[in-house]
């Protein structure tokens, strides 16, 4: 029926959201939502059905705006006013009605079908009306409104019925708000039917009061089932009565009240569902009789029982739970038919309530199982807070584990590989004998718990196929039960748990699966600190490593090296003794490289040791890795083993080093007591001997290297290179080092208050463009570039940027270096390159021209001797003569600038240079120069020809007056400072453009008017410093005059000069002309005849040699070309002096004096013809030598 089933506040929702989804009646259902809560209201503990009624009429008339209304109960055969509240009728003339006869039958029936019923006006049906709807118009009702009430089992029980004086005052809305409000009053029916049953029970329960009245709120289960077992054992007249729990959660079945004689307690305290009898007979039958006169009565467990413990009669009642047996009463008496039928009806009636007890027993377990193991979590939760170790939150959380189970035993084991340690216990055994540590294997339960995780034992005393020296222990000291659950993965446990107990069957699988489930937090803990050990471990060993790696980085030395490796081996892995030693198979002897620690039974460092001495097994790098776990157990051992031995050094590890070609060698360790070193040593030691080796083979040139990284860092941090940060958006630059800020003129806190634009002399844009360049493809290169100085001057550098960040935004990194001296040595290097291709190509000129003039000299000079010429033959010869010493004086000039022309090197002072060439200067200088001259008081020795040094200072000189018409001051000025002379000439006058000065030193280059210079000057000066291996360099600029710097390598303390005395002439008058051209050989050939020397030609150094081997006293002097081919000048002079040292040698050449002799020679030579020369010159030069 509608509403029926519906309590109270569902009810009100539910009109709540019927009267929310017609927004247009909300007045009337708030009106109606409210009439039903007060109905509802009044259901208070001690209401009835009538009181009810009363208000129910009441807020109908209210919601309604009715004069009339009243509940009846229809469900008899007369009508019953349960309330009424009317304007118009009395209960009187309502209450008793007969509801067949005076009511209307076709309108019951309507209403029985759940919906209301509206009769809009009772007049217009007077003649038709049944009695009551006629006495309802009689008394002045006109409309009436009605709407069923049904029972708590959906039957018809009566009505609820409104009315109102005026026709039609009700409609549709007003049906179906008295719906709502009459199922109000089927709720109220319910309730009244079910407090008639209740009253109905209690009747029935009433003989029972005595036993239910110790089952009191406060009294616990265990305290009630106590009570309730003694008072059905007095009631029954039993031997005993129990109580039994059957806790489905804890798979046990558990004696939870006992009254009775003692030689009738049999029952164990909790046996396991699946094997205890009673809980099976409890499932099979809900009451079970036994007396021994009647046979056949019972099942099985009855009669076993009966028979085993002397019973006569007994009587068993299954104890129903809300959904499951919550357990059973059994009484017993040792005298049969002590209890019959009447006692299982009794017991059954009561069995309900009991049953409620045992399952509020079970629940109060459960909670406190709950409770004490949620605490226990907590604890376990706590213990695992910051700890070092699991052993330090071992004991309490075996302590915590004990108590939450109950228990009599905890403890916790630690698994590492195929052993457990313990880490921790709490237990009341005696536990003397457990070691701290064991083989996985003493654990029988261990394999069990592989496969599920856990394992229980139930009774150690019956199920004695749990074997193993850590089971026979605990059974040893009383252990019955246990479980046993794995911590971690199961193939890779972390940790064994065991919680045990001395009563038997204490603990099922739901404990271990709930104590596994539990310990998830344990184990992830265990797992952690093993985690953390390792860590250590290897934290331990990367420690020890990184030393071992910074000391062999440090040692110099194989004795250091072996001395900080060995001693950090010891440390590392424990030993007591540890040695490196190369190794000599073919010579089988091992040398000791180092031992630690030092006295032991190894020898010192450098002793030699009988291979055999390290036996058994192979020797060298060879043999690979070698551990030996008991030297003891070894029949035959090495004399350095044995001693090893009687130090209690029982374990070896040997590891190969290969160091340096064709060596090796290796490390052995002596660790004390048997398998000391395990795998993981032997792969660490192996890891540590690849630096050993590198080491050893390189100790020499670690030192080295040490010194090429810090010449390499201090390179990098001195580095004269500009390098900064500029940031992308800004252009600014955010980090700078102290060179850039040094060399822009800059304080290094104004760098950072710069854009790159400020410093960048650059067109507009350039900047921008190239910062994308760098960002597009990482990086630019610049050459050539000019940045701004703070002073506005400007530097040239070469540029290479790259994409970066500072400070998490896009950066350009900048390299810049300061270039510009260096481009300014490129263009003098260029400058001094080109004027020496100038001089090569001068000289080699005036080397053919010079040639030439010696021919047409010598054969003029021949011929204008001859008898047989006229006087104007010989004005001829005159003529040519004349041009050929103008050729000569010209190509003296080109040769100047080539090479300086003819020299006569010797020691010389510059400070004479100085003070000669200002005397002779001095008249052609006009009286507005003024010259300053600064000179040291001691001399500065050069090695030179004076004369040219003259003619270089003088052209400096001229050039400066010429370059002041209104006069100024040309200061010289001389120093010397360490092995070079420096002389400055400078002037105060208007100075030289860049052009000019680039160009100074160019052959024929002149700023002098047409006719004012040959623009030869300065290239002699340049070929003549040249020449006397020094430098020339011009500094200048408009309006800032010039300065002119010489550097000459200044003459060696010691050096000795050969003097002419030291020549001696031959006995004869026989000359040896060498040169490699047949006309000039034929020109000094007639000039050497006609002075009247007899002459020997040879045309190359090869020949020279032969003939002078051949008569080497012959000889007079050797006339020598310094130029030709194959064997040149100074090596023909080398040979001719080897074989006649005091042999005069006059060179003759058509080159500079310098250009193709070297200095040693120079020194050693007897003279120097230029060519060309006549034959006045030759017979003045060979006279004044072999005069002497």
């Amino acid at each position: 029926m509608p509403g029926h089933d519906a309590p109270g506040p569902e009810l009100v929702r539910r009109e709540r959201e019927s009267a929310a989804e017609e927004p247009g009646e909300l007045p009337g259902a708030a009106a109606l939502l409210e009439a039903q809560t007060n109905v509802l209201a009044a259901l208070t503990p001690g209401a009835t059905f009538e009181s009810v009624a009363g208000v129910v009429v009441v807020q109908a008339r209210r919601l309604f705006g009715a004069s009339h209304a009243v509940v009846m109960d229809l469900s008899g055969e007369t009508a019953r006013v349960v309330a009424c509240s009317s304007d118009h009728m009395r209960v009187g003339e309502i209450h008793g009605r007969n509801v067949a006869t005076d009511g209307n039958p076709s309108l019951i029936e309507a209403i029985r079908d759940g919906s209301a019923h509206i009769i809009p006006d009772l007049a217009a049906s007077a003649e038709r009306l049944p009695p009551i709807e006629a006495d309802a118009l009689r008394s002045g009702l006109r409309c009436m409104m009605r709407a069923p009430i049904f029972g708590s089992q959906g039957e018809f029980r009566g009505v609820l019925s409104v009315g109102s004086p005026v026709p039609g005052a009700f409609g549709e809305a007003e049906a179906e708000r008295i719906e709502g409000l009459a199922r109000v009053v089927s709720v109220v029916a319910e309730r009244a039917e079910l407090l008639v049953e209740a009253s109905e029970r209690a009747e029935k329960a009433s003989g029972l009061t005595h036993l239910l009245g110790s089952l009191s709120a406060s009294a616990s289960p265990e305290e009630a089932a106590r009570l309730f077992a003694g008072q059905v054992r007095a009631l029954l007249g039993a031997g005993a009565v129990s109580i039994h729990c059957f806790d489905s959660e804890a798979g046990v079945r558990r004696l939870v009240a006992f009254d009775g004689d003692a030689d009738l307690d049999f029952w164990p305290e909790s046996k396991l569902l699946g094997e205890s009898r009673v809980y099976r007979a409890a499932l099979e039958n809900p009451a079970t009789l036994y007396n021994a006169n009647v046979p056949g009565q019972v099942g099985e467990w009855a009669e076993r029982a009966a028979r085993e413990f002397g019973i006569g009669s007994l009587v068993a009642i299954r104890l129903e739970g809300s959904s499951e047996p919550a357990g059973i009463l059994v009484a017993i008496a040792q005298q049969p038919g002590t209890f019959g039928e009447s006692d299982v009806q009794m017991l059954a009636e009561v069995a309900t309530p009991l049953a409620m007890v045992l399952e509020r027993a079970v629940i109060v377990a459960s909670l406190q199982r709950q409770t004490q193991r949620a605490a226990a979590v907590v604890e376990v939760l706590a213990a695992l807070g910051p700890s070092d170790s699991m052993e330090a939150v071992a004991a309490p959380l075996t302590r915590a584990l004990r108590a939450m189970w109950e228990a009599d035993h905890c403890l916790i084991g630690l698994v590492d590989g195929d052993s457990v340690s313990v880490a921790g216990y709490d237990s009341a055994l005696d536990l003397g004998w457990l070691p701290r540590s064991y083989p996985v294997s003493a654990l029988s339960t261990t394999r069990t718990a592989a496969a599920t995780g856990y394992d229980v034992v139930h009774d150690y005393r019956e199920e004695l196929h749990r074997s193993g020296p850590m089971v026979e222990g605990l059974r040893r000291v009383g252990l019955r039960s246990s479980i046993r659950v794995l911590l971690g993965d199961l193939q890779s446990p972390v940790g064994i748990l065991t919680v045990g107990s001395c009563t038997p069957n204490r603990f099922t699988v739901k404990d271990a699966q709930e104590l596994r489930r539990i310990m998830q937090p344990m184990a992830v803990a265990a797992g952690y600190y093993r985690n953390l050990r390792e860590a250590q471990r290897r934290n331990r060993q990367l420690e020890h490593t990184n030393r071992i790696l910074g000391r062999l980085s440090a040692a110099s030395t194989v004795l250091e090296i072996a001395s900080s490796f060995l001693g950090e081996c010891r440390s590392l892995f424990g030993c007591g003794q540890a040695a490196l030693l190369t190794i000599g198979p073919e010579t089988g002897v091992a040398r000791v490289l180092g031992a630690d620690p030092s006295g032991g039974f190894v020898p010192a460092a450098g002793s030699e040791l009988p291979l055999a001495a390290l036996g058994p097994g192979p020797a060298g790098c060879e043999s690979g890795i070698q551990v030996m776990d008991n030297l003891a157990a070894l029949e035959a051992r090495g004399a350095l083993h044995q001693q090893a031995v009687e130090a209690g050094l029982l374990s070896v590890l040997r590891v190969p080093v290969a160091h340096g070609e064709g060596s090796c060698g290796t490390v052995v360790l002596w660790g004390e007591g048997v398998a000391a070193f395990d795998d993981d040593d032997s792969r660490l030691l192996s890891a540590l001997t690849h630096p050993l080796a590198v080491a050893l083979e390189r100790a020499s040139a670690l030192a080295a290297l040490a010194e090429s990284e810090n010449k390499y860092r201090s390179l990098v941090t001195q580095a004269e290179e500009m390098i900064f940060i500029v940031d992308v958006a800004s252009h600014r630059v955010v980090d700078a080092n102290s060179y850039t800020a040094r060399a822009l003129g800059y304080d290094p806190d104004e760098m950072l208050d710069l854009r790159l634009d400020d410093i960048c002399l650059m067109p507009e844009g350039f900047v921008e463009a190239s910062i994308r360049h760098i960002m597009d493809e990482g990086e630019i290169r610049l050459s050539e570039h000019e940045y701004r100085r703070k002073n506005g001057s400007s530097i040239t550098v070469d540029i290479m940027a790259s994409r970066s960040a500072y400070g998490g935004r896009d950066a350009v990194l900048v390299l810049a270096r300061d270039v510009t001296e260096i481009r300014g040595f490129q263009r003098q290097l260029m400058q001094s390159q080109k004027m020496e291709s100038l001089g090569t190509m001068a000289g080699a000129v005036a080397h053919d021209f010079n040639n030439l003039l010696t021919t047409i000299l010598g054969f003029a000079g021949l011929l204008k001797r001859s008898p047989h010429l006229d006087g104007e033959d010989r004005e001829n010869l005159g003529l040519i003569e004349d041009a050929s010493r103008h050729a000569a004086d010209l190509t003296g000039r080109l040769l100047a600038f080539a090479r300086g022309g003819l020299v006569r090197f010797g020691p010389v002072d510059l400070r004479d240079v100085v003070n000669d060439t200002l005397r002779l200067a001095e008249p052609a200088l006009h009286s507005k120069v003024e010259l300053a001259v600064t000179l040291p008081p001691d001399a500065v020795m050069v090695e030179g020809d004076q004369g040219q040094l003259q003619q270089a200072l003088i052209n400096i000189v001229l050039n400066a007056r010429d370059a002041m018409p209104d006069g100024g001051i040309v200061t010289v000025a001389l120093q010397a400072e360490q092995a070079v002379a420096t002389l400055t000439v400078s002037d105060n006058g208007p100075g030289m453009d860049e052009e000019t000065r680039t160009r100074i030193f160019e052959p024929f280059y002149t700023t002098k008017p047409p006719g004012s210079g040959t623009g030869l000057g300065m290239a002699i000066t340049y070929g003549i410093i040249q020449g006397h291996h020094g430098a020339i360099s011009v500094e200048s600029g408009p309006g800032r005059g010039t300065s002119f710097a010489i550097t000459l390598p200044l003459l060696a303390a010691g050096t000795v000069h050969r003097s002419d005395d030291s020549f001696r002439a031959g006995d004869g008058d026989l000359i040896m002309l060498v040169d490699d051209d047949e006309r000039v050989r034929r020109a000094v050939h007639g000039m050497l005849g006609e002075i009247g020397f007899n002459v020997v030609e040879a045309h190359d150094g090869a020949t020279a040699i032969q003939l002078l081997k051949a008569r080497p006293e012959r000889f007079a002097a050797v006339l020598l070309d310094l130029v030709m081919p194959g064997m040149n000048g100074s090596e023909t002079f080398r040979g001719l002096e080897a074989i006649r040292p005091d042999l005069p040698v006059i060179v003759c050449t058509a080159y500079a004096a310098d250009a193709h002799i070297d200095t040693d020679v120079k020194r050693r030579i007897a003279g120097l013809v230029q060519k060309p020369f006549t034959k006045d010159r030759l017979e003045r030069a060979l006279a004044g030598i072999l005069s002497r």
